[in-house]
């Protein structure tokens, strides 16, 4: 028993004195361990780190579209007056964030007037003149699916809702009538980042085939401002095109529509502001 305690004893001060002489003023003379060099973050333009990190976007697009509506009438057959087209201005707003779960959020308006003159007789029997007053609403949930340092993609679901009146006239008195058509379909947006300038590219569409239909696409150029500012300002234009053909028009009362195609295209240009 003797020896197995001095056994120990011995093993204890030999650990002490172990510690005692990494510890003692001898070990000053050891290399200290080299630091581990900082990671510097890749210099990167302001507008790239904040570019999507939580913005309120409205934008106002100026449109000049050219194309026809169709009517088809159990009055008239077919038919695609001679329009007088004036197309309004383009609304939209988005909030965009960086929280995975919940989706960005787009809501849009649109809307245009159609007036077909006097002198609808020969199209539609017993009536001179025609209009055609359209509100179109979007309402548009998508998720970044990816958002690189100059690129990216943006997909997710829109619902769409045409809402639209007519006027016809027989030269003695007005008949009106309106029709509704709703749809839900795929979004689809991508962007790439023109590399160190403001400038970026982008393509936008959504829409959905069927005996009732409608296809939205634009491609287009924006350029930022002032990018480093809380409050940004930027331009951009392109082209548009934009088909439907609504074929419930049970609303209307009138001339028993039968379907209402639209194919308009053209040039645009707007303003947006993000903060």
């Amino acid at each position: 028993m003797k020896y197995t305690l001095l056994a120990a004893g011995l093993m204890a001060s030999t650990a002490v004195s172990a510690d005692a002489f990494v510890d003692s003023e001898f070990a000053l003379d050891r290399p200290a361990p080299e630091a581990k060099p900082e990671v510097q973050e890749p210099e990167v333009e302001a507008y790239q780190r904040t570019r999507y990190n939580r913005e309120f976007i409205f934008a106002g697009a100026w449109t000049n579209l050219e194309g026809d509506t169709h009517l088809s009438s159990e009055l008239g057959g077919a038919m695609a007056p001679n329009w007088d087209r004036d197309f309004e201005i383009d609304l939209s707003a988005r909030f965009e964030h960086d929280i995975p779960l919940l989706p960005n959020v787009k809501v849009s308006y649109y809307s245009f007037d159609d007036e077909s003159g006097y002198g609808m007789d020969n199209v539609v029997p017993g009536y001179n003149y025609l209009s055609n007053e359209a509100d179109v609403y979007e309402l548009s949930a998508y998720y970044r699916v990816f958002n690189g340092e100059w690129f990216r993609f943006d997909l997710g679901a829109s619902f769409r809702s045409f809402e639209g009146r007519f006027n016809w006239n027989d030269g003695h008195r007005w008949d009106h009538g309106s029709y509704s058509e709703q749809f839900v379909a795929p979004y689809v947006a991508s962007y790439f980042y023109v590399p160190h300038t403001n400038v970026n590219l982008y393509l936008e569409y959504n829409g959905i085939g069927g005996d009732s239909s409608y296809s939205d696409f634009s491609a287009g150029v924006a350029y930022r401002m002032n990018p480093d500012s809380a409050f940004r300002i930027t331009l951009f234009g392109g082209y548009r095109a934009i088909e439907a053909e609504l074929t419930d028009m049970s609303g209307y009362v009138g001339a028993e529509l039968d379907s209402l195609e639209y194919d308009f295209n053209g040039m645009f240009a707007g303003l947006q502001l993000a903060f």
